[in-house]
């Protein structure tokens, strides 16, 4: 038979008798003993976010005559209490509940629980962001990327003069230093409640920063002639800043055009390693050459030459000659084109002639480098001369 117990029952004994329909029989009885079902623990007291690997305690309320069960998430390890109401444990890398079961003898109450995480030291900080060749003695920045609740502290190389050291930041992610002389390691290293990570490197070598020229040269010269500028370019390095302003087209690229109203001295500065290096160059103005262009005849024969001469205002010289022959419409004489217009039923042959005139004292010259080209054109129609004319 099944005997259930109400809440309120007691010990005492439990008599079995025996009956027939001849007569009662005999009885047996048995002593039996009511339990107490034990109440729910208190809260549970401890960590709910222990650190990983760490030793901690947990404990309910002690109750006389009770045994206390505790179970933890995967990984968790009991190390201490047993079955009492305080105990110690080293914390695995599960996260859940740690539950404690009160108990009576064979009578089971309701069991307690505390939620937990696990917390870790922090993971390898991303890669250090930041020059690798830096000039000595100049500022700096560094940084890593940030991770709430992490410390970040930094070391640099420890010698060389001068010494390497940090400005600004303090243990944050991002920090400016000022560079020293010494090749080395910059060294973060995170960190929180639960202690150090892994740290990251970042390997500098600090030097004297780029060479800078300008058009290939330092110091370095140019002229602008007319108002036609001349461009002067930078190389070394990756930003530059250009001073004065004045006469530039721009002062934060590369290859400014220069056209100043008089000579000028103009210095770049370089501005990716944070050196500062400088180049200069002069800009000088030359003077403005005008130029007209003169015939020496005003008609032609077939077999007679034609030279056009360029006066400019730095001299004059013959830029352009030409022999004709008999053939004044079909075929165009050698090095000439034909062309017609709609009213001028003769072809007229025309021959663009380009030459470098140095622009300088004495005669212009009709061969040579120059930073100026000059255009000679010059148109012949059948019944002689009819334009002549040059172009700078």
């Amino acid at each position: 038979m099944t005997e259930n117990f109400s809440a309120a029952a007691t010990s005492g004994n439990i008599t079995v008798y025996g009956t027939n329909a001849c007569a009662p029989g005999g009885s047996n009885s048995k002593v039996v003993t009511v339990g107490t079902t034990p109440a729910q623990p208190s809260a549970i007291t401890g960590a709910t976010n222990p650190c990983q690997g760490t030793s901690q305690a947990y404990s309910v309320t002690l109750v006389g005559g009770v045994t206390y069960t505790w179970a933890f998430p995967a990984g968790w390890t009991q190390t201490g209490g047993g079955t009492t109401n305080a105990i110690t444990v080293t914390v695995g890398a599960g996260v859940g509940n740690i539950t404690v079961t009160p108990s009576v003898g064979s009578c089971g109450g309701t069991a307690q629980t505390l939620a937990v995480t696990v917390n870790t030291v922090p993971a390898q900080p991303s890669a250090i962001s930041g020059l690798t060749s830096p000039c000595s003695g100049s500022s700096q920045a560094y940084s890593v990327t940030n991770v709430a609740g992490v410390t970040y502290n930094w070391t640099f190389p420890p010698a060389g003069s001068p010494l390497w050291s940090q400005t600004g930041g303090g243990t944050t992610n991002s920090i400016t230093a000022s560079t020293g002389s010494a090749s080395g390691n910059i060294t973060v290293t995170p960190s929180n409640v639960c202690g150090n990570g892994t740290a990251r490197t970042l390997a500098v070598t600090p030097g004297a920063g780029p060479t800078v020229l300008i058009n290939g040269s330092n110091p370095a010269t140019a002229s602008s002639c007319g108002g036609v500028g001349v461009v002067i370019t930078a190389t070394g390095s990756g930003t530059y800043n250009w001073a004065p302003a004045g006469g530039l087209s721009c002062t934060a690229c590369a290859a400014p055009t220069a056209t100043p109203a008089s000579t000028t001295v103009y210095t770049v500065t370089e501005l990716t390693s944070g050196c500062g290096n400088q180049a200069t160059v002069t800009v000088g103005v030359g003077p403005t050459v005008s130029a007209t262009a003169s015939v020496n005849l005003g008609s032609v024969c077939p077999g007679g030459t034609v030279n056009l001469t360029g006066n400019a205002s730095q001299g004059s010289a013959t830029i352009f000659s030409e022999t004709f022959d008999g053939a004044w419409t079909s075929p165009a004489p050698t090095g000439w084109t034909s062309d017609r217009t709609a009213t001028n039923a003769n072809a007229w042959h025309r021959r663009d002639y380009t030459t470098n005139w140095v622009s300088g004292s004495g005669s212009p010259s009709a061969s040579g480098a120059s930073a100026t080209s000059y255009y000679a054109r010059f148109h012949s129609y059948d019944m002689g001369i009819s334009k002549n004319s040059i172009q700078m």
